[in-house]
């Protein structure tokens, strides 16, 4: 069975090699190839990501880091790291 490409909005079929790439991408992504651990782990990143990239994503982050802290204050404890807090939030996300 041939692969086709479009170009120019015409069907053309792709070269061996077009095929291959297509094929061995096609695999590598297929979540039925990839063990629980490595879906996992793009899911983390994907979520955790988007701590840098959504407005609203920083804003809870910054909340939560601000409770934490003031928390932490009131109970006499040490405050805690923004990065500290990115760890512990990536492990509760593991944990679900």
């Amino acid at each position: 069975m041939a692969l086709y490409k479009n170009v120019n909005g015409e069907q053309v079929i792709c070269s061996p090699e077009e095929e291959a790439a297509f094929n061995a991408e096609w695999f590598a992504n297929d979540p039925a190839n990839k063990t629980q651990s490595q879906i996992d782990s793009e899911m983390l990143e994907q979520v955790t990501s988007k701590f840098n990239q959504d407005k609203l994503y920083k804003l809870l982050f910054e909340v939560i880091f601000n409770h934490e802290n003031r928390i932490r204050t009131l109970e006499g404890m040490p405050v805690i790291t923004r990065a500290q807090l990115r760890v512990a939030l990536k492990n509760i996300w593991a944990s679900l």
